[in-house]
C-alpha cells in the first residue's frame, strides 16, 4: 500500500511540474525582466506568523538566512524553489523546508511584458538576524 501511495505521489508530482513546464516554455530571468521594463508586483507577502517552536534559539549562531531560486509562473504563483544556500548553523534542513513552505504561498501579480504573460525565474532570500522580542 505504502509504494503505491509512494508512486501516485511521484505521478501527480510529475504531472504537475509537466503543467508548469508547459505554461512556462521560456522563463525570462528577474533581471532581465525588470530590464525590459516588467515588474513584479506582490499580492501576499510571506507569512512570518506561527513559526514552529524552537524556530529561534538562545545562542547567535541560531540565527541565519536561507537562498531559494524558483520560479513565478504566469499566474503569479511562486513554484520549483530549491535552496542554493542556507546560513543556518542549528537545523538548516528544518529551517530551509519551514520557510520554504511559507514562501511557496506569496502570490504576485500575474507577470508581464509588453501585454504577454512570462515567467519569471528569480532568487528569494530569508534573513534573520534576531529572534523574536
Amino acid at each position: 500500500m505504502t509504494l503505491v501511495r509512494f508512486a501516485l505521489f511521484l505521478v501527480s508530482a510529475s504531472a504537475a511540474n509537466a503543467a508548469i513546464a508547459g505554461t512556462c516554455t521560456a522563463p525570462i530571468d528577474s533581471k532581465e525582466f525588470d530590464k525590459r521594463g516588467g515588474k513584479l508586483v506582490h499580492e501576499t507577502q510571506i507569512d512570518l506568523t506561527n513559526l514552529p517552536d524552537n524556530f529561534f534559539c538562545d545562542r547567535l549562531a541560531c540565527y541565519g538566512a536561507v537562498q531559494f531560486s524558483g520560479l513565478i509562473d504566469q499566474s503569479g504563483k511562486v513554484h520549483n524553489l530549491k535552496v542554493i544556500a542556507n546560513t543556518w548553523d542549528d537545523r538548516p534542513a528544518e529551517h530551509a523546508a519551514s520557510i520554504r513552505e511559507r514562501a511557496l504561498a506569496v502570490r504576485y501579480r500575474p507577470p508581464r511584458l509588453n501585454g504577454r504573460p512570462v515567467c519569471v525565474k528569480m532568487d528569494w532570500r530569508y534573513l534573520f538576524k534576531e529572534g523574536p522580542s
